[in-house]
């Protein structure tokens, strides 16, 4: 497996969080990532599979602070 982690806020965030997922950037609510990656792995879940990469998104009281991607490797 591999995976990659950005940070969206902080002193080490990512610089371009708006490139990593289209129409998500920080602040994003679940709602707005349900929108653009569909339904969750669980339903309660804030994981995603799309086209085979596995999105988790970590967020905070102000929204969407965290992407994580991970996919198996070839």
């Amino acid at each position: 497996m591999s995976s990659m982690t950005f940070r969206l806020v902080g002193d080490d965030a990512y610089p371009r969080p708006a490139a990593l997922i289209a129409g998500l950037t920080v602040g994003s609510d679940r709602e707005q990532a349900r929108a653009i990656l569909g339904d969750p792995v669980q339903a309660a879940s804030d994981e995603f599979v799309v086209e085979g990469v596995r999105i988790r998104l970590g967020y905070a009281a102000d929204g969407l602070v965290e992407i994580s991607l991970a996919r198996p490797d070839s």
